[in-house]
Formats: C-alpha cells, structure tokens, sequence
C-alpha cells in the first residue's frame, strides 16, 4: 500500500498512469519530461490531506485495474487503461483524485521547470519560446491597459 512518503520517483503505476495521461507524440511523453518526479516532489512537499488521498486512489486504480482486467493497470494495454481511467473519472468515487492528477500532469509538463532549470517540456509542444533579453516582443495594441485606480481598459497614449 502506498503512502504520501513512499518512493514516488519510482513507482511503476505513477509512471504508468503519467503516461497514459501524456502519451508520446512527436514530443515526450509526461514521464520521459519528468512529471513523475515532479508529481514526486508534491509528496514529499505537500503532506495535506489531498496528497494522502491522492496516494490512496493511485492504489484504488490498481485494485480496480485487477478486479476488471485481472492484471496490474501497467500490465494492461493502452486502450484497456485509458477506458479504465475514463470509467473511473466518470462513475467513482476517485473522479476527484483522477482530475487532481490530471491537473499535476499538466503542471509538470507545461509549467514546472526541469530538474536542471530549462525550461518545461510542454513549452516545445505549444510552440511557446521565451525571447533573449532585450529582443523586441509584439507591438503594444491601441487598447493597452495602463496602471490606474480604474477596472477599465484605459486607451494607450501614442507619443
């Protein structure tokens, strides 16, 4: 059974689920950018209460994936898991767990820098570059808002 202090970073089901949640396509999959090792590090940072039932569902996907299918979820073919996890996020008691871990998958991959500080995987992905210093961005539009005590977009001013 798993607990929030097991080791996460090698946890074969995480890693099995990671997966199926961001497969390889044309870029790397969740688990080859690392998510599992950030998913990991929420363990070993965030003690709350969600983290505790996050790693009790983990080990529900796992029973859920015996009792249907009769072997372990990362035994079971892709399709087999992806219906597995679609079923539980739609008729259990784990649709919460399952979107929690969906929501950390897409942190790891689209905002979490990697280990070694570049830039996350899932930038390459969108398209998204971060420009060099001083390299020019897109001209400011007409309707840029300025800083003011109003709410409301304020017209930018042209020299």
């Amino acid at each position: 059974m798993r607990s929030v202090e097991s080791d996460w970073s090698n946890d074969a089901l995480l890693r099995a689920i990671v997966e199926r949640m961001l497969p390889a396509d044309g870029f790397p999959s969740g688990a080859e950018a690392g998510v599992v090792d950030f998913i990991a590090g929420q363990f070993a940072t965030d003690l709350s209460d969600r983290m505790r039932a996050l790693a009790l569902a983990i080990d529900a996907i796992d029973a859920e994936a015996i009792a249907r299918g009769g072997v372990p979820f990362e035994s079971m073919t892709q399709p087999d898991q992806d219906e597995l996890l679609r079923a539980l996020a739609a008729e259990s008691g784990l649709a919460e767990a399952i979107d929690l871990l969906a929501l950390l998958c897409a942190e790891g991959y689209y905002a979490a820098r990697s280990a070694d500080g570049s830039a996350p995987a899932g930038w390459a992905a969108t398209g998204f570059r971060v420009l060099p210093v001083g390299a020019g961005g897109p001209a400011p539009s007409r309707w840029s808002v300025r800083r003011s005590t109003s709410t409301r977009p304020q017209r930018a001013t042209t020299p």
